[in-house]
């Protein structure tokens, strides 16, 4: 059984329900909130679909020749961060399939990332984890075609993975000029029958079917989606892995008591360990004191102390291998286009590093990383290439 909940903003809102077998209702209704739904559906779903109101959802097109997942993320934050004006710090971006038609771009889809936890934590927690987590904006999706959704207060307006909703009328005259500047020629149009018609230009060939009311929304879309599958947001952070606090349920006893027999063991090992330490700073103060009287006249210096009031002092402080080293080997962590041949260090000229790399802009890339770890960063005047045409430099880093 395919169970699907379309819910609305707030987990206490209203669910509209619908559960089929194979391609045919078997139940469906609404209920007041998530909380009651446990007791309208009879049946275990094998498989849970869950749409949400796509007022949330920001879509868009992105054309890239970006193939792999972390550069199509990267690029949608782009896109999104200057279409939006805003940070997308706080944003999910799942990603749409490839388009037929390569031109046209991919879709992307961008929702508040703490809203959606909220809505993935409770439907687990009500015993409902969701195999499919989209937008009624997605779920009314055709490839290659315009489709609206008219609702008494409310429009949805879907046009090959771009699209909107918003309330009427105000979305009336919003849906008539982006269709027009998109250029759409056919629209199929979906009107609940409390809902007024919406006017739309007279060049537009239209295909209306009516519904008698809300509640037969959840039934066209459980059939709908058979043959359109929408994007499905349980993308990244949010893909569906096993629920760790049912699975680990039977196990919490043994393992309160692993733990109780670990804290006794490690008060054990403390005592033991404390009495260690007691023994070897009296073989400390006899090796002292074996030391002196053998030389009387050497001075006996803590070379770790020194160190700490060298650093605490300021000195060298304009350079350090192991810091340097370290941030160095941190960033090229994230920039697998530049080759490390050799690093030697050099008081004046800080840490200088020998690089082996094919495109600039990954070089460029590995400098922006560095700086963002606070490292000044020149690059050797000098370049040269290898046999397989790759450029062969310096780096020289050193501390901001």
């Amino acid at each position: 059984m395919r169970l699907i909940l379309i819910t609305g903003d707030m987990i206490e809102d209203p669910i509209k329900w619908v559960a089929t077998a194979g391609d045919k209702p078997a139940g469906g209704g609404i209920v007041a909130s998530l909380e009651a739904l446990t007791g309208a559906i009879e049946q275990e779903p094998d498989e849970i679909v869950v749409i949400l109101p796509g007022e949330r959802f920001a879509i868009r097109r992105l054309t890239t020749p970006a193939r792999n997942q972390r550069q199509l993320i990267q690029a949608a934050r782009f896109l999104l961060e200057d279409e939006l004006a805003g940070p997308v710090e706080g944003l999910h971006i799942a990603l749409g399939a490839d388009a037929a038609d390569s031109t046209t771009g991919r879709p992307i889809i961008a929702v508040e990332q703490a809203w959606l936890t909220g809505w993935v934590a409770a439907l687990r927690d009500a015993g409902f984890p969701p195999d499919m987590l989209t937008a009624d904006i997605l779920a009314l999706g055709v490839r290659g075609q315009a489709i609206m959704l008219v609702e008494k207060h409310r429009l949805s307006l879907t046009m090959d993975g771009e699209g909107f909703v918003s309330d009427r009328p105000l979305a009336d005259n919003l849906a008539g000029d982006i269709l027009t500047v998109a250029g759409v020629e056919k629209l199929g149009i979906i009107r609940l029958a409390d809902a007024a018609p919406v006017t739309v230009p007279e060049a537009i060939a239209v295909q209306e079917v009516g519904l008698p009311d809300a509640r037969h929304l959840p039934s066209f879309l459980a059939g709908h989606i058979v043959d359109n599958v929408p994007v499905n947001l349980l993308q990244g952070t949010f893909e569906r892995g096993l629920d760790w606090r049912a699975a680990a349920q039977p196990w919490r006893y043994a393992a309160g008591l692993a733990v109780a027999c670990l804290a006794l063991w490690l008060v054990a090992v403390g005592v033991e360990g404390m009495q260690f330490h007691a023994n070897a700073a009296d073989l400390e103060r006899q090796a002292q004191a074996d030391f002196a009287a053998a030389y009387p006249d050497l001075p006996q210096r803590n070379i770790a102390s020194q160190a700490r009031q060298m650093a605490a002092d300021g000195g060298a402080a304009e350079t350090w291998f192991l810091e340097l080293s370290s941030v160095l080997a941190s960033a090229m962590e994230e920039r697998n286009g530049v080759q490390l041949a050799a690093v030697t260090y050099d008081a004046s000229e800080g840490l200088v590093a020998d690089i082996r790399f094919l495109d600039t802009d990954e070089l460029d890339q590995l400098k922006q990383s560095l700086s963002a770890y606070g490292i000044v960063v020149e690059e050797g005047r000098n370049l040269s290439r290898d046999s397989d045409n790759a450029y062969i430099g310096k780096l020289y880093l050193r501390t901001s």
